[in-house]
């Protein structure tokens, strides 16, 4: 079912998802969102909807007052860094383990998809955060699903208040988006959404802008990038070790001695 252009504006965050708002208050959420979107005037609200976009909010508190705190602590900006002691595999830099369940991946995507999660795990290197790989486990940071999407490419469901160490995060891909390129386009989205997943919201520009960008991406995609700098405070900034492949690694136990 398409969702409407006031039920978009509340995924976004430009408007509450509970309580009442004024048709003043719409009104601004619609020029907001048009112009976080940088869209023309001349481009109408459902030519201005229907762009393919990642379906997490773009909202910010002090920008678009229209969210309320209750609602802050469960946007789909990312869970940031776990608790203490959680996942002490790589004890000198940060890193996650992913599940991909392919169970209703495309087949289109059955030659490509492993090469452009090394592309994206090579680019989170190179800054210092380091993406693991254990499919099939249950037990790990984020699970990587495939599903016949409504309005969006990519989508990161991130646990709201009382984050504990078992916590899931699920980075949720349209089971239709066939970009062109698809090499560089799925590595886009995949950093993309696991950005999301390490507390980045959406800018203007970059990886993390709500629509795909184009062009070749490149194991340094991070370095320039408008979000760069708060990557650099999460994880040093400095590459690390990319086991190569990635996929297929299992954690490393916790070293005790």
């Amino acid at each position: 079912m398409k969702l409407s252009h006031i039920e978009l504006l509340q995924q976004y965050g430009y408007l509450p998802k509970i309580g009442t708002f004024s048709s003043q208050e719409e009104r601004e959420a619609r020029e907001a969102f048009r112009d976080f979107m940088r869209a023309p005037k001349w481009v109408s609200d459902n030519e201005l909807f229907d762009i393919p976009r990642c379906g997490c909010p773009d909202v910010a508190t002090e920008d678009y007052p229209y969210v309320t705190e209750d609602e802050l602590s469960t946007l789909a900006t990312g869970s940031g860094a776990w608790p203490a002691g959680c996942h002490p595999d790589w004890p000198n830099n940060h890193s996650m383990v992913y599940s991909v369940n392919k169970s209703r991946m495309p087949s289109f995507l059955e030659n490509v998809f492993e090469p452009a999660w090394d592309l994206c795990a090579q680019a989170y290197a190179d800054i210092g955060h380091v993406l693991l790989r254990d499919d099939g486990n249950p037990n790990v940071n984020s699970i990587i699903t495939f599903e016949r999407g409504a309005g969006w490419i990519g989508l990161a469901i991130v646990p709201g208040s009382g984050l504990r160490c078992s916590s899931k995060i699920w980075a949720k891909f349209a089971w239709g988006y066939q970009p062109s390129d698809l090499l560089n386009q799925w590595a886009r989205l995949l950093a993309h959404e696991i950005g999301h997943n390490n507390r980045l919201g959406h800018s203007r520009g970059g990886i993390m802008n709500p629509t795909i960008t184009h062009g070749v991406f490149k194991p340094t995609a991070w370095r320039g990038d408008p979000s760069f700098n708060i990557l650099k405070r999460f994880y040093g900034g400095e590459p690390v070790e990319a086991e190569a492949p990635i996929w297929g690694i299992y954690p490393m136990e916790p070293n005790n001695e």
